[in-house]
């Protein structure tokens, strides 16, 4: 959904202050450089956040969902070396959506 309405606001940013704020547009410009790089931020925060270790109290949901693939023989992938991240929890998760009968989620 950002990628298609990030570039029309940043345009429409820089055409108000060119139209409006004629004295300002190199700031209007620097604003919707700005909002243009937005989704880029993100994809570095969401990589960033992915590999982080999960914390205590969802550690022992992780772990519990991953014990009942088990019993239903899915094929799971070897937790990150220093515990569970956020992505094996992503991964542990879809497999669970997949596999599992909803009354077990």
């Amino acid at each position: 959904m950002m990628e298609r309405w990030v570039p029309a606001i940043a345009v429409v940013n820089a055409m108000l202050h060119w139209q409006f704020l004629h004295a300002y547009w190199q700031q209007g410009l620097l604003t919707s450089l700005v909002i243009l790089s937005m989704p880029l931020q993100l994809i570095a925060w969401f990589g960033w956040r992915a590999n982080q270790p999960l914390p205590r109290r969802l550690r022992g949901w992780y772990w519990e969902l991953r014990d009942k693939l088990k019993q239903s023989r899915a094929v799971l992938k070897k937790p990150t070396d220093g515990g569970p991240t956020y992505m094996d929890l992503a991964y542990v998760l879809e497999q669970a959506l997949s596999v599992l009968p909803p009354d077990q989620h």
